[in-house]
């Protein structure tokens, strides 16, 4: 992100074409970035895809907030492969730094949010809206 920032005063610098051109760059670095990570983190993602798609079959109202603990209680449930769900985040703390790597790029596929409590931070994910 610094490095981003600076290029971005450089290109400033360097004129308007520059600036566009450094950004356009930019842009198709994080998409990669975002397609990487989530490719990369498949088995939460497909996790994540099987407990918001059997929520929507069941639910009238928003996905609620969970803490981190329900959460990835919930999510080892609905793994396709539940042990090694367990061995890659291997407790509620584990799956909770992941979320938060990976907040941006999984909103590319979900509605995800987080508030402050105070017993922490309680997520909530579910199907993206189709705007």
């Amino acid at each position: 992100e610094d490095f981003a920032r600076l290029g971005l005063w450089f290109a400033r610098a360097r004129g308007a074409q520059a600036e566009a051109t450094f950004k356009r760059a930019l842009a198709m670095t994080v998409h990669g970035q975002h397609s990487q990570s989530l490719a990369q983190d498949q088995l939460l993602v497909s996790a994540i895809t099987r407990m918001v798609t059997r929520r929507a079959k069941h639910a009238t109202a928003p996905a609620p907030y969970l803490d981190i603990s329900a959460l990835w209680n919930e999510l080892c449930l609905t793994a396709l492969d539940p042990l090694t769900f367990t061995q890659t985040y291997r407790t509620p703390r584990a799956l909770s730094q992941k979320l938060w790597v990976m907040e941006n790029s999984l909103r590319q596929l979900f509605d995800v949010s987080w508030q402050e409590t105070d017993s922490g931070h309680v997520w909530r994910i579910g199907e993206k809206s189709a705007i």
